[in-house]
């Protein structure tokens, strides 16, 4: 079989839906999240100050993150910036839920 033959046949596969999704809607690989989340928050340790320190592993890739981002890398800074300001619009949406409108109801409570 020919590349060109390879690459139709994959876009032709696709165009049919992906194998990966369930028609239930689930992904197939529902096993990945799982091990993504729990490697994110397994406890690893790291050197602060000369002492040991126990910490998620997530929480130690943002520090360091953040770190990279202080000296200068862009990239670094652009992706902190970009996770921060999501987080408050995600912040900013779930106030607007629970804010309870005030009364505007004309009796006395």
């Amino acid at each position: 079989m020919t590349s060109a033959t390879v690459s139709r046949r994959r876009i032709r596969d696709f165009a049919r839906g992906s194998p990966a999704i369930r028609a239930d809607g689930r992904a197939a690989n529902e096993g990945l999240r799982a091990l993504a989340f729990r490697e994110a928050y397994r406890p690893i340790t790291v050197e602060e100050d000369g002492n040991p320190l126990a910490l998620p592993a997530i929480q130690a890739v943002l520090r360091s993150q953040i770190e990279l981002a202080a000296k200068g890398n862009i990239q670094a800074q652009r992706a902190i910036l970009t996770a921060i300001q999501t987080l408050e619009e995600q912040d900013a949406r779930v106030a607007t839920f629970t804010r309870v409108p005030p009364c505007s109801c004309r009796t006395s409570h």
